[in-house]
């Protein structure tokens, strides 16, 4: 039987040494991860991803419609 992968092409990401001692203080309050629902460090950057792409569909989306 061979393992699936939720993620099967996953994108290697470089972050400054800064972004990840913040990142990791951040996982470590479980709290905080609790309760914004971060189960890994990936959900915090698939979240902020998301926010961007969100904000570039609404952008293109006003471009077409103008």
């Amino acid at each position: 039987m061979t393992t699936r992968y939720k993620y099967s092409n996953p994108i290697p990401v470089r972050i400054y040494r800064t972004q990840k001692e913040s990142l990791n203080e951040l996982m470590k309050d479980r709290e905080f991860c609790i309760k914004n629902n971060l189960h890994s460090q990936s959900d915090v950057l698939r979240m902020s991803l998301n926010r961007t792409l969100r904000e570039f569909e609404h952008n293109k989306f006003r471009r077409e419609v103008s």
